[in-house]
């Protein structure tokens, strides 16, 4: 989930509830990023993002960018892998974005063990969670069929 909020805190003084923090994610040009996360809206297999534009070769194949935001160097996620510093990559990772037919599941250590993190089909994750960001070291790429069925691991 790239959110989890009841209210999103901007500082120890002001808080704002869901409904403000998605209006003003829309009116940052957010939309996608807002609503990625409701489960009415991830219907797999129905291209449902509006991918922002340095998300938008998500559309094809899934991402793993160097810095948040989906920024810096990236690397395509075509198949699963192991170590990811066979692509020069172990540690980068601090934002991804799947295509609309596949979810990732990143780990912190190699050969897929520690720590992980589920990624939906056909999301934006601005910044990774759980510990992961600039951390990953694997990443195993799911088949994902259009009633939201995780298949087998694409190796």
């Amino acid at each position: 989930m790239i959110f989890s909020f009841p209210q999103f805190r901007v500082s120890k003084r002001f808080r704002v509830s869901k409904q403000v923090t998605v209006i003003l994610l829309l009116l940052l040009g957010l939309g996608s990023v807002a609503f990625s996360h409701l489960p009415s809206q991830a219907q797999v297999g129905k291209n449902i993002l509006n991918y922002p534009s340095r998300y938008k070769e998500c559309e094809k194949v899934s991402i793993l960018f160097g810095h948040r935001d989906g920024r810096g160097k990236h690397v395509r996620i075509e198949h699963s892998i192991s170590d990811l510093r066979d692509k020069g990559f172990l540690n980068k990772a601090g934002s991804a974005c799947t295509n609309p037919d596949q979810g990732m599941i990143l780990y912190k250590k190699k050969n897929y063990n520690g720590r992980s993190m589920h990624l939906n089909p056909g999301a934006a994750y601005p910044r990774l969670s759980d510990g992961l960001n600039n951390e990953v070291s694997s990443v195993r790429l799911y088949s994902v069929s259009e009633d939201g069925v995780w298949g087998d691991p694409i190796d």
